[in-house]
């Protein structure tokens, strides 16, 4: 029996499955299940790179990605960047460090606002936080770059920390970092730009280590849970490519006629 188009049912399945274990995975945390999420090296270099700016007297640069935070492509980057944005300035907040959060679209500008501002709040900092920490500088890829630069310049940063979606512009911010002398972490999901935070930063988050750190720092049980179904999927299809292989070695063609349904 085809439910669709020959050859695109099971394509279905996998998709079905994807979303009833990401659910699962949600409302399991929500009722409380403990989803043990592995730190990373990416997330204690956060710490160093804000200690050593404590010990310079300098100000943190915290980029969280350049896309719209309402794109579908991009959300889960931008959420797991504000994410890392909220751990920052919590820091910030407790050391006393100057904050510059540079922002390309004025969709994520109120989102940034919000989880620096909150992190001064739950720190008891509110009174020392300043309008001025989050930025609106440019909308052009090239122009925000351009602005970065002279922030970095300007403040003599000692920490820049970029985590988000990002494109071209990953290799400008990058530079202009290393040039200034900062310590650096870089994380993305965009594959074509992880090549030049590898190169330049000091430390990285590859791909989902993005969506790790994001969900170990925030504790949202939407971000847990997403990790945790979308590691449950993997598992599956590792465990079924296992089999299939298994099979074929013992000689049953048959099994690929499987995945043709």
């Amino acid at each position: 029996m085809s439910f669709i188009a020959t050859g695109k049912n099971l394509d279905l399945i996998v998709l079905a499955a994807i979303f009833v274990l990401g659910y699962l995975s949600i409302y399991q945390v929500r009722k409380g299940a403990k989803v043990e999420v592995r730190r990373l090296p990416g997330l204690d270099a956060i710490e160093e790179a804000i200690g050593r700016a404590t010990e310079m007297g300098a100000a943190v640069m915290m980029v969280p990605g350049v896309a719209q935070i309402s794109g579908a492509n991009y959300a889960a980057d931008q959420i797991a960047g504000f994410s890392v944005l909220s751990y920052v300035a919590g820091h910030a907040a407790k050391l006393n460090i100057p904050l510059i959060v540079p922002i390309q679209s004025y969709i994520n500008l109120p989102f940034a606002e919000d989880a620096v501002k909150s992190s001064f709040q739950r720190e008891g900092k509110l009174d020392e936080y300043k309008d001025e920490y989050v930025q609106y500088v440019a909308a052009g890829q090239f122009a925000f770059g351009a602005a970065v630069i002279g922030l970095l310049s300007r403040h003599k940063v000692a920490a820049n920390i970029m985590v988000g979606y990002f494109w071209t512009e990953s290799a400008v911010l990058a530079e202009a970092g290393a040039t200034m002398g900062a310590i650096q972490l870089g994380g993305t999901s965009n594959t074509s730009q992880i090549p030049y935070f590898v190169a330049i930063c000091d430390y990285i988050l590859i791909g989902e280590e993005v969506f790790a750190a994001g969900a170990y720092l925030s504790k949202e049980p939407q971000q847990v849970g997403s990790l945790r179904g979308s590691d449950l999927t993997k598992g599956i299809i590792v465990i079924a490519m296992i089999l299939t292989m298994l099979l074929l070695l013992v000689g049953y063609k048959d099994i690929l006629n499987f995945y043709k349904w």
